[in-house]
């Protein structure tokens, strides 16, 4: 019982470590840091892990993207993290989740300067229903550690769609998603540099109707970054 009064990951400010739960000023302890979250060769236009050679999916389809940076694999214990960030609305926990993809930006190298901050949407109904949008927050502590800039909402989710992972195949994603979204009165992204933010990138299919949408209005580039990928199903 103590122990559950103590969790850290019960607080909205930082006191341990939100996997081992070891008490520590880092959200993220540097031992569950190393075990879980190692460095891997990862595309950098799609950000799945390189095996041998250049990645197969982009030589195949690649994203209209200038760029993708995940932090991990989506996996336990990540995925605990990101479920209660999106689920129970431990916002401690969307903390922790900016500081490991904030330490993955800066280590791939990836064109900063200029970049603004573009959270993906939640349809109004899933806000509602949730009261945050997670990718939201995890861009709202992304932007104080890098020191990037985030705008006020420039795109609004037009249709609920389904979980990307349940559609059949790449193309009913893009389908799905083709009209999902669009810029609100009176923004504009013409010019500019955008980075992407959300949780989990799971097949690239809504980064890519974002980025097509971001591209059609005039952006300059459109990065995506995600704290977590989901592998190749054969991975």
């Amino acid at each position: 019982m103590l122990r559950a009064v103590l969790d850290p990951r019960r607080w909205p400010l930082p006191g341990g470590c939100q996997i081992c739960l070891a008490w520590g000023q880092d959200r993220l302890c540097r031992d569950c840091v190393t075990r879980f979250a190692p460095a891997l060769d990862r595309c950098p236009r799609c950000a799945l892990v390189l095996r041998a050679g250049a990645c197969p999916d982009c030589l195949r389809e690649p994203l209209p993207l200038d760029a993708t940076v995940a932090a991990v694999d989506y996996g336990a214990p990540w995925d605990g993290l990101v479920h209660g960030l999106k689920y129970h609305a431990r916002l401690s926990a969307g903390m922790a989740l900016a500081d490991l993809l904030a330490a993955a930006v800066r280590r791939s190298g990836v064109a900063m300067d200029g970049v603004q901050l573009l959270p993906v949407p939640l349809h109004p109904q899933r806000l509602a229903e949730r009261g945050h949008n997670q990718a939201h927050e995890i861009a709202r502590h992304l932007s104080r550690a890098l020191g990037l800039r985030l705008p006020s909402p420039l795109v609004q989710r037009l249709a609920d769609t389904p979980s990307q992972a349940l559609a059949p195949d790449r193309q009913t994603r893009q389908q799905r998603l083709r009209e999902a979204f669009a810029l609100r009165a009176g923004a504009s992204v013409a010019g500019q540099h955008w980075a992407l933010v959300d949780d989990v990138m799971t097949t690239g299919a809504t980064m890519s109707a974002l980025a097509a949408l971001l591209r059609r209005h005039g952006a300059a580039s459109v990065q995506a970054w995600c704290v977590a990928r989901t592998p190749r199903p054969t991975d």
